[in-house]
């Protein structure tokens, strides 16, 4: 069978409502048992999902003080540091822009994203209270970033000082600069 048409609409960060219109080929026909099978399946593992997301931040917030760090400015681009995919639980999400999460000890974290990945965005970190802020250019970038690490001395990344354990050094040295720039120290 081929579904024509297929629309997901969200309300709230955690009411989402599946409106399936369809019309099949001449040949098939979907039952309703199956489309209610379909429908709560997805249902399901987006609300896993979401409780998963949900009971994530607030534990890297509590990691950040027992390491008395400010906070854990999580970094990727195009799949480089899986362990900030892992963590987040972002599944296969298309993500081709570098993005920031900051998780302060003490505060909102403030996820910094490309303009052009704001619709893939506003389906990841479901359920989370987060500071979205959108970025079109270098400068808009530097100038976010400062913006967010204002106040913050010492910051956890996904680096491992001189590449002692590779497994975890997943930032790039041009990234590290950047944040350096900022007024921050980065800790592993």
């Amino acid at each position: 069978y081929s579904l024509k048409r297929l629309q997901v609409i969200t309300f709230f960060p955690r009411l989402t409502l599946v409106y399936l219109s369809s019309k099949f080929e001449e040949n098939s026909k979907l039952k309703d048992s199956n489309s209610s099978l379909q429908i709560s399946s997805m249902n399901s593992r987006r609300n896993q999902k979401v409780k998963l997301c949900h009971m994530i931040l607030p534990r890297i917030a509590e990691l950040s003080l027992a390491s008395s760090a400010d906070g854990w400015l999580l970094y990727d681009f195009r799949g480089i540091n899986p362990l900030a995919a892992d963590i987040l639980k972002l599944g296969k999400a298309m993500l081709s822009r570098r993005w920031f999460l900051y998780v302060p000890a003490h505060g909102t974290p403030t996820l910094i994203h490309h303009r052009i990945e704001a619709g893939s965005w506003s389906n990841l970190l479901v359920g989370e209270t987060v500071n979205r802020r959108v970025y079109s250019s270098h400068e808009e970038l530097d100038a976010l970033l400062s913006d967010t690490l204002r106040g913050a001395k010492t910051v956890l990344m996904e680096y491992s000082p001189r590449g002692s354990v590779p497994y975890v050094s997943r930032v790039d040295a041009g990234t590290l600069e950047r944040v350096r720039e900022c007024g921050v120290s980065v800790i592993s």
